[in-house]
């Protein structure tokens, strides 16, 4: 009698098979739905990635060449305060302008950096 009475219980509890079926469907399309999902992400992820890239590219060619006449022109500068200096005799204009551009060419930092701790 128990085992009679435990499989009816089993028979009639849970879902049918085709129920099951549809279940089972309806999973497989939200786990599918979402490994689409997690795929556009790492390529909006990897062109986001690109476009950054490029960016830092483009700003360092700009940074090199804005250093680049920078340097030139502090070196010319030096060379006209100095020439000024020697050559013509302009003391206060050569050596103002030697001074400036020295310090330009620094960047305005000390000679002797302090330690980072």
């Amino acid at each position: 009698m128990v085992s009679l009475f435990a499989g009816i219980v089993r028979s009639t509890t849970g879902p049918d098979p085709e129920t099951a079926k549809v279940a089972a469907q309806s999973e497989m399309h939200e786990e599918t739905c979402r490994l689409e999902g997690y795929k556009e992400s790492l390529k909006t992820r990897d062109r986001q990635s690109e476009r950054d890239h490029e960016f830092r590219k483009k700003r360092l060619n700009h940074d090199t060449a804005r250093n680049l006449i920078l340097y030139v022109t502090c070196l010319l500068g030096i060379g006209v305060g100095l020439y000024l200096y020697i050559a013509k005799g302009e003391k206060t204009i050569g050596s103002n302008i030697v001074t400036a551009c020295f310090v330009a060419l620094l960047g305005g930092k000390a000679l002797l950096p302090k330690d980072k701790e």
